[in-house]
């Protein structure tokens, strides 16, 4: 065990030596309080997306089997979009069935910074996004002061 967490530490300690490379004036990651095992993504909108300019922060946790496993990602802001689930959790195919130990930190706030910005995000995708969160709402109003 002690041989993989030291891999795992050397593994982010050379992903945070290339943390410049990745850095753009919309998208900066960056550990926590100097903890290699939870770090922080910063993702300013493009005026023209549906976030209108909003900054956003997300959580990035690193499993212990990292980078065999994905790390867990968790907006921390509020936010409504279709990969990002009520208690913010980014549900997106490279943390999932499609994670690739070639994967970094970096890359993984600069693909959710990407999603963010995307002004071209499926509209029937976004029709049912809100008709859901609706629905949510609505249920959550009609099921206010009743005991349950």
């Amino acid at each position: 065990m002690y041989k993989t967490m030291a891999a795992r530490i050397k593994r982010l300690n050379r992903e945070l030596d290339s943390i410049d490379l990745y850095t753009t004036k919309d998208c900066a990651v960056k550990p926590i309080n100097d903890d290699l095992t939870l770090w922080e993504c910063i993702i300013k909108t493009d005026v023209d997306s549906d976030y209108e300019g909003a900054i956003h922060r997300a959580e990035i946790a690193i499993p212990s089997n990292y980078p065999f496993m994905p790390p867990t990602v968790t907006i921390t802001t509020k936010i409504s979009h279709p990969c990002i689930g009520p208690s913010g959790y980014v549900s997106i195919d490279i943390l999932g069935n499609n994670w690739s130990p070639a994967l970094t930190v970096p890359i993984i706030g600069l693909t959710i910074s990407s999603i963010l910005n995307d002004t071209k995000v499926d509209v029937s995708q976004k029709r049912t996004h809100r008709r859901v969160m609706k629905i949510k709402n609505e249920l959550i109003s009609n099921c206010h002061g009743m005991d349950l």
